[in-house]
């Protein structure tokens, strides 16, 4: 008998999800960040869309909200600062488009988002006569497209102050003049009273809903809906959960890729290597039931974390010590009108030495795990029911010589790329180029967007490849296989 296929609808996480985004805003102020909420709604939805389109454009649609949500950390920063540190960013009236447009972006995403997934959710549990799931769902997607418009009103209402038609609602009255920007402070504590007593008052009803549901889960008509439908798409829900897999995967390679170009601020890298080798790793234990990696890249792999991340705080300290004498001193040491002893210029010397060979011993090392990890990303193209038969070969199998040729040579490319882009940390810690830190930047920033170009167009390759093997698996006739 074939194994039973099991969908688990994660109402708890979305639970969880849903108590992040209850909270009262105070422009684009944030306590309980809603970009967490978004990512738990998110991730909770990936099991029931497999099972339903609209959930799955309401997964795609958190998605993208919690990238928006994610932005708007930095208004939040700028707003909570103010004007005495960013004097453009944290001005009021700009404070105050930040508000309305992350609002506006909530409101109608997020309305949409919980709607689509209420909607289906009761819709699951109307064909199968599950009535916890209908009861109350109708009134709980009013109630949430009320919440999410009270929520941007209620941050959006007290920076209407600072508009400048306000200036002429001071009036003198009995010799005091009365400025209605005084009172902000009062109406940002009303909205948030009002708001937070709303938003509980929502929270709960969407949290009874939830529990109401998940009672029916082990063995009630929900949880037979859920088996059943499951059941009559098994072979879909297999697909979607390895195309789900590979992309997800994918994903964190690309991130891990983008986490080994060196970006600097101030001669401080903010991409640390050691998480971009984390990243990689994340990827290949997400597809460690799909391709086995060899013992080589786990060694390899925990060598140049563990020395990056050292590497990383040494260079961080170095940096802040002596970053500043070679930039803000260079034009006067060359004019000689800085008088610097021979001692310490020795220790400058003594001292770029020691990165040289601190930056020569990271280099190697994320150099031997990045081909480890290369070599264990190509066998994911020998996922083949016949070994000496690789998925390119089955599904573009009338592909032409050159197209095949250009396609293995793309691995290379990502090598040879890779390696100029690691080389330049030497490059940057060699005494010769020390004057010359800005041109060598501008040229390592170039060749790290043409790697991650390379790179991502090699893994875009490989995901098609691989997502039309398991749409068009090797049981089918040949000429299913060729599109």
């Amino acid at each position: 008998m074939a194994e039973e296929v099991k969908i688990n609808p994660r109402f708890g996480m979305a639970a969880i999800g849903l108590c992040f985004l209850m909270n009262p805003l105070v422009n684009v102020i944030d306590i309980l960040p809603d970009c967490i909420g978004w990512l738990l709604l998110a991730c909770s939805m990936t099991p029931l869309s497999f099972i339903n389109d609209e959930i799955h454009t309401a997964r795609r649609l958190a998605w993208i909200l919690f990238g928006i949500t994610t932005v708007k950390i930095g208004p939040m920063i700028f707003s909570l600062l103010g004007q005495d540190v960013f004097e453009i960013l944290g001005e009021p009236g700009l404070v105050l488009i930040y508000t309305l447009c992350f609002g506006a972006a909530e409101v109608y995403l997020g309305s949409r988002i919980l709607l689509l997934w209420l909607s289906n959710v009761s819709q699951i549990g109307l064909l199968y006569d599950s009535k916890p799931a209908i009861r109350g769902a109708d009134t709980l997607k009013i109630f949430t497209v009320w919440f999410f418009l009270v929520r941007m009103i209620g941050s959006f209402l007290p920076e209407l102050v600072y508009l400048r038609s306000t200036e002429y609602l001071g009036n003198v009255i009995y010799g005091v003049v009365i400025d209605i920007r005084d009172y902000r402070p009062y109406l940002i504590a009303f909205c948030a009273i009002a708001v937070g007593i709303f938003g509980l008052a929502w929270l709960i009803f969407m949290l009874r809903y939830i529990r109401s549901i998940k009672k029916e889960i082990p063995d009630g008509t929900y949880g037979n809906a859920l088996r059943s439908l499951a059941n009559d798409k098994k072979d879909e829900i297999i697909c979607k959960k390895n195309l789900e897999l590979f992309a997800v995967s994918f994903g964190m390679m690309i991130a891990g890729a983008v986490f080994l170009c060196h970006f600097s601020f101030e001669n401080l890298n903010i991409l640390p290597d050691c998480i971009g080798v984390v990243l990689l790793f994340v990827s290949v234990f997400l597809l460690r039931e799909k391709q086995i990696a060899d013992a080589s890249v786990y060694r390899w792999g925990i060598a140049a974390a563990v020395y990056s991340a050292a590497y990383s705080v040494v260079r961080a300290w170095h940096g802040i010590q002596y970053h500043a004498f070679w930039t803000d001193n260079i034009v006067s040491y060359f004019r000689r009108d800085v008088v610097i002893s021979a001692e310490r210029q020795a220790e400058q010397m003594q001292l770029q030495l020691i990165m040289l060979a601190l930056a020569i011993v990271e280099t190697l090392l994320l150099l031997m795990f990045f081909y480890q990890f290369l070599r264990w990303v190509q066998k994911l193209d020998t996922l083949s029911q016949n070994d000496s038969v690789t998925v390119y070969d089955s599904i573009q199998k009338n592909a032409i010589d050159f197209e095949k040729k250009a396609y293995a040579q793309k691995p290379r490319k990502v090598w040879i790329w890779f390696c100029i882009s690691a080389s330049f940390e030497v490059i940057r810690a060699l005494p010769l180029f020390t004057f010359v830190v800005t041109p060598i930047s501008f040229v390592r920033l170039v060749i790290n967007i043409i790697f991650v170009c390379v790179f991502v167009n090699y893994l875009a390759s490989l995901k098609q490849i691989l997502f039309y093997h398991y749409q068009f698996n090797d049981k089918k006739p040949d000429h299913e296989l060729v599109r």
